[in-house]
Order: structure tokens, then sequence, then C-alpha cells
């Protein structure tokens, strides 16, 4: 079977995003910016009268008033954009204590106009707690089509302009689509996980993906030195078949369009492979949420930083284990001296998760000297009432508005194999407006043969 994509990194110029109730008042809301080089922001807040460039090398972080909080169900004008002239990292990190949450920005390019929220079950002691979604206009009259459980309903976005649903019963699942792109921002105000049993009742938060940027492959890590964590996926498609496998148990899943379920692992990682693609949202029993890298979503180097209110934050990094050699974090190989390591086999080949911890309030650089990709995630549990996590960024599929496109022809072997390409290898194209190159990479070896095509030759 022969799918296409096009990608794009998970940095980016252009970010519209917002964010969902608090269950009270957030103490901070901070945005952390990272660059390889220089770059010049621009954050533009309407409803704060914001308007301001902050030009910077490196690293800076933004502090904005808790005020721009979209507060209560219903629609407001609570949008915030970041505009770079360069490619940025960005990520929000907000409040402290229970309310104490962050997640990695996708950048406008990749957005698309079909998503499943992901969100949680609020706690029930109270009617000031919620399970939300929160949905951010990009660009003017944007049409958009709201299924919630037992309802649906139409609402027009202007840029800028937010809207909040807000229901005491968990609104996953939910259906959101639009003529435009927008952006989808979800969680729950407070939540126990797994649901009336953790210890603690915290703020979730994450900004949900569209899902045309699912996908098949992932390596979930375990969440050290926690002894449990919980998955829920969601599916894009009718008759997906998902397999999972953690230590010696194998199992599967069999789910049509629209549909989600949930799962219980141990401290131990869990490998699961699609028929089609999926979302897999991790939970985590010190409340946070946070998206989980597909294996074909995988850089070859990270640029971010860390937040600066709490500590511990461990800096998790899955890596094929023949590839170590190349691997390093801020030029340096001894920070994986102090690393837990656990291993897992997929496909014959052992792959390495590696647990760093890392100081808060520090901005790192992680690398492969060869160009090996790896996935990279972190979280923050500092105790009972206080964590977070997010992606550290990914490679999205199927998106536009570039200057180059990158589109890919994978292969899922089937029983009837074509005979032009072999069954372990990926073919992409690199169009750019006077360049057209053709690259194979074998999945068993990474490999890669290149052939490249001046488009502005006759011929």
């Amino acid at each position: 079977m022969l799918f296409t994509s096009c990608v794009a990194g998970s940095m980016g110029t252009n970010y519209m995003f917002g964010i969902p109730a608090t269950y009270r008042n957030a103490a901070s809301i901070t945005i952390y910016l990272t660059t390889p080089d220089s770059a010049d922001a621009r954050l533009t807040i309407p409803y704060l009268n914001i308007d301001q460039h902050y030009i910077f090398t490196k690293h800076t972080y933004i502090a904005v008033s808790y005020t721009v909080v979209h507060s209560s169900a219903g629609g407001l004008f609570r949008g915030i954009e970041l505009h770079s002239d360069v490619p940025i990292w960005a990520s929000v990190v907000l409040g402290s204590a229970d309310y104490f949450e962050g997640f990695h920005l996708q950048p406008i390019d990749p957005i698309a106009t079909e998503y499943i929220v992901a969100s949680y079950q609020p706690i029930a002691t109270s009617h000031y707690y919620f399970s939300q979604f929160l949905l951010v206009g990009t660009e003017s009259d944007t049409s958009v089509e709201v299924t919630v459980p037992g309802d649906n309903f139409s609402i027009e976005l202007q840029k800028f302009e937010t809207y909040l649903y807000q229901s005491l019963d968990d609104v996953s699942g939910s259906i959101i689509t639009s003529d435009k792109p927008i952006s989808v921002i979800s969680g729950a105000s407070c939540a126990l996980v797994p649901v009336g049993m953790g210890t603690s009742c915290q703020y979730m938060i994450e900004q949900t993906p569209p899902t045309n940027l699912y996908d098949f492959n992932f390596i979930v890590p375990s969440l050290y030195p926690l002894t449990s964590y919980y998955l829920r996926i969601f599916v894009a498609d009718d008759d997906t078949e998902i397999s999972f496998i953690h230590g010696s148990s194998h199992f599967i899943r069999f789910k049509n369009r629209y549909e989600f379920f949930d799962e219980t692992f141990d401290d131990q990682p869990v490998f699961i492979q699609a028929s089609k693609p999926i979302m897999v949202m991790i939970y985590s029993p010190n409340p946070f949420m946070m998206p989980a890298q597909a294996m074909a979503q995988y850089q070859s180097e990270y640029n971010f930083a860390v937040q600066s209110t709490y500590a511990p934050n461990t800096l998790v990094i899955t890596i094929r284990e023949e590839d170590l050699s190349g691997l390093y974090v801020d030029g340096s190989k001894t920070i994986f001296d102090d690393a837990e390591k656990i291993n897992i086999t997929v496909s014959y080949h052992t792959y390495t998760i590696l647990f760093i911890p890392v100081t808060q309030a520090t901005i790192h650089r992680v690398h492969h000297s060869n160009g090996r990709t790896f996935g990279a995630v972190i979280y923050g549990i500092a105790d009972t009432t206080a964590a977070y996590g997010m992606s550290l960024g990914a490679v999205f599929t199927d998106t536009g508005n570039h200057n180059f496109i990158l589109c890919s022809l994978i292969w899922v072997p089937t029983a009837n194999h074509m005979n032009y390409i072999k069954p372990d290898q990926s073919i992409r194209f690199l169009i750019e407006p006077d360049h057209f190159q053709i690259a194979t990479q074998s999945l068993s070896d990474q490999t890669r043969s290149i052939t490249d095509l001046d488009t502005r030759s006759d011929g």
C-alpha cells in the first residue's frame, strides 16, 4: 500500500493560539522562544493592546497577563498571534501548583480544517471544573461546524476571535471542521488521572493536531520515575487496525472513524502500529497531557527552552541504539552519564530511550552529528500538585504554504508487493522553485540515494 504526504517542521514563522479557562486565575503565562541563531518575533494580542517586536539571539521569553485567558464559555477576542522573520520553536507555560501546565505551539502552516478533540473528564466535585476546547480563528470569516456528544452547531470566527466550549462531561471525541484553518486548544480545567482515582486535580492543556497530521507508528516512552501512564488513541478512518507491543504482551484493537479508546501501561515503553493514521495522547497520573511523537515525525535536531518555575525536568530521547554514538546535548555526551535507559525492540531493531535530567530555566540544543533522526519530549513532575509535558518538535505531514514541499511515498508492505520499490524503502521528492530532488531512504539501515535535477535546464 502506498501513501503520499508532504511535510513541514514544527518550527515555524506564524502562530495563532489562545488559552482556555483555568479554574482560577493563572499566576503567570510565559511564552518561550528559541532559534538556532537570531530572530525578530512580533507578538500581537489585540485584547491587551499589545503589538510588540522582540529581537533576540538563541532564546527569549515573554510574560503575558493572565487576563488574556478565555475564562468563560462562548465567544471572545482573546487570540494571540506570534510572527517571526525566521523559523522559531515556541511553547507556552502557565501558572503554578494545580494549574501549572505547558504545551508546544504548532505553527499555522500545518494547521488544517478537521480535528478530533482530545480532552479528559473533569473532577466531579464542583461545577467550576470543565472538560473544554478553545477554537481560535486564524483568518476572518471562517465557518466552523462543531459536533459534541448529543449536539452539533455552527459558528463563524474572525481573526483573533476565540470560542470556548465547556462541559461537565468529557468532550473528547468532539469533531471540529472548518472552511479555513483554525487552531484548537483542548484539555480540562481540573482533572484526576485516571478518572476519579488520581491524587491531585490539575489543569491540563494541549494544542490538538488536525487529523491530516495523524501518523502510523509510535514508540511511546514511559514517564520515569512514575510507574504507570495512560494513552488515549484517536482514529480518523474506518477499519483501522491498531497493534500494541508492550514487553511480552501483544494485542490488537479495531476501530472506526472518529472513535477513541484508552489503554493503561506500566513503567515500560510501548510500540504502536496502525494500519491507518491515528493520534496518540499521553496522560500522566501526576496530571498533564501531551501528544506522542510518531516515528516518522522524528527530527535530527531540537532547540528548546526549559520552563523556569519548577524542578525536576526530564528530557526523554528515543533513538536507534546504533545511532547513540552521534548524539549530543549542547555539544557534549557527559549528560548521558546520569540518564536512565530502557531498550525496546521494534522490527528487529533496538531503540534506546534515555531519561535525562535537565535544569529549569535553561536552553538546549540536541542534535545528531550524522543527521540521524530521533524522538524528543520533555516533562516535569515537581510533586503531586505540579506537572507538565510537551513534545519538543515534529516533522508534520500534508501541509502547504511553504517555499518548498517535501513529499513522500511511504511503503506499507501488503500481500501484493509492487516491483518498483523495495518493501523497506521510502521515496521522497523535494520540490523547490528551480530544483527537483528524488531521494530513497532504506528504513532498515537508513542508507540514502539522492538524485538531483535542475529544473531550470531544458528537459
